[in-house]
């Protein structure tokens, strides 16, 4: 199988100081994610994609009967350094 084009959802705004801000949506961590924090990034498919991004599905059932996941064996992880994850 070749490559799956995929994006991590996330919803951007203006916050009231006209500043950009965005919020990662996370979900419970599958496969290997497991072993490193219990929340990942939701990462969906562009056939996923479109159908949660969508203002016609509301219901949370509905979105997950409708919305399938990669398969947590896509998942894959590397060390990188923990300035990553300083704000500042």
């Amino acid at each position: 199988m070749g490559p799956v084009q995929v994006g991590v959802v996330s919803l951007t705004s203006e916050r009231p100081d006209f500043k950009p801000c965005c919020a990662i949506l996370t979900e419970p961590a599958r496969g290997v994610a497991k072993a490193i924090h219990y929340r990942m990034p939701l990462v969906l498919d562009a056939e996923n994609l479109a159908p949660w991004l969508g203002s016609y599905l509301t219901d949370r059932e509905t979105l997950h009967h409708v919305i399938h996941h990669l398969p947590a064996a896509w998942i894959t992880h590397w060390l990188v350094n923990t300035w990553v994850n300083r704000p500042n």
